[in-house]
């Protein structure tokens, strides 16, 4: 099984992820864009745990509304056609602002259904 992270850069608020990505059917996803040209890779971990702690590392779970995502196969498929690359964490990787290689930043990640949504920050989305 394998796993992505959601992640709210700040720019949603609560009512906005019950009528705008619940309704409109897609989720903010994390990724990690190279400093160096721009590459899209998707963070994608076979260990929910391992998916906790990276939220947990680079997220303020307090401030900020994340969680963690189921990602079928056609999942992996969707990124690969998008041209964005599967980098396989097998520990939760700290990736701060001043990381030499990447920044973490958000992308429009399109679902099949309304996704049902919690979170891990204080109040949860439904």
């Amino acid at each position: 099984m394998n796993f992505g992270i959601v992640f709210n850069d700040g720019s949603l608020v609560k009512k906005d992820f019950r009528e705008e990505c619940q309704k409109e059917k897609w989720l903010p996803l994390t990724v990690l864009r190279e400093r160096a040209d721009g590459t899209t890779h998707v963070p994608v971990f076979s260990n929910s745990n391992t998916a906790h702690n990276f939220m947990k590392r680079n997220f303020d779970t307090n401030k900020n509304t994340c969680g963690i995502i189921f990602l079928a196969h056609e999942d992996i498929s969707k990124f690969e056609s998008k041209g964005w690359k599967i980098m396989n964490m097998k520990f939760p990787r700290k990736i701060g602002e001043d990381h030499p290689e990447y920044e973490i930043d958000v992308e429009v990640f399109e679902v099949p259904e309304e996704p049902r949504l919690s979170s891990y920050s204080r109040t949860d989305l439904v």
